[in-house]
């Protein structure tokens, strides 16, 4: 078998699922490096587990500024956790649309770059 016969049958049946293999590696990657399944779990969590004490006393006001600061707390960790979320979202597509563009150009419009370039030498 010829050095040239050889060089296709790798690049059109051993190439592609190593690429494919590199790229479902960056897309899990993305999702460990973000904790998107955490994130998720915990979206609405108060921030840095800073929550306030109930009063011990009954105290309409007392009780009314803990409701709050809580709330508070909890909105600041589902805003940032969000923000998070969107930068993993967008890494994942990044990842996705550039695999997809890199897998079709090295398996298709490379070799057809290879053989132009051949046939311009002679």
């Amino acid at each position: 078998m010829s050095n040239l016969v050889s060089f296709l049958l790798w690049h059109f049946t051993e190439y592609p699922k190593e690429i494919l293999k590199v790229w479902k590696n960056f897309l899990k990657l993305g999702f460990f490096f973000f904790s998107a399944k955490e994130i998720l779990k915990t979206l609405f969590s108060p921030w840095r587990k800073i929550l306030w004490e109930k009063p011990k006393v009954f105290s309409p006001y007392l009780y009314f500024e803990t409701l709050i600061g809580n709330l508070i707390s909890r909105l600041v960790g589902a805003l940032i956790r969000t923000g998070v979320l969107l930068a993993f979202f967008g890494y994942e597509l990044f990842v996705l649309f550039l695999g997809a563009f890199l897998f079709f150009f090295l398996i298709f419009y490379l070799p057809v770059l290879i053989v132009y370039g051949i046939s311009k030498v002679k």
